[in-house]
């Protein structure tokens, strides 16, 4: 991993875009009941270059927004399993299915 400075925006590199869209499917395969709500409330991704004049290649920030609409979301609970990618068997694999709340800037497992 390179040196970087707190803050400093350096972006990834992106060689499919492709593969980051084919992500919404795998989001919304997290999904047991209300599967059509993720395309519903989460958007397509944008690719924002990443400006660096000491490189040649191209660098970007993925940046994908969540819009969770009062009229789809209200009194809903979702139940998630989380996708894991296997470098092992070259597959995602899905996590037991949870309940996860927002605690602070990460989700944690409801009880």
């Amino acid at each position: 991993m390179q040196d970087t400075v707190h803050g400093e925006i350096i972006g990834v590199p992106v060689k499919d875009k492709d593969i980051y869209v084919d992500a919404l499917d795998y989001i919304e395969r997290s999904f047991s009941s209300d599967s059509e709500h993720v395309r519903l409330c989460v958007r397509p991704p944008r690719f924002i270059e990443v400006m660096d004049q000491e490189s040649t290649e191209k660098r970007y920030v993925v940046e994908v927004d969540i819009v969770p609409s009062i009229s789809i979301v209200k009194s809903k609970v979702y139940a998630v399993r989380l996708p894991n990618f296997k470098e092992s068997t070259n597959k995602v694999e899905f996590e037991k299915e949870a309940i996860l709340r927002q605690s602070g800037f990460k989700n944690r497992a409801s009880d």
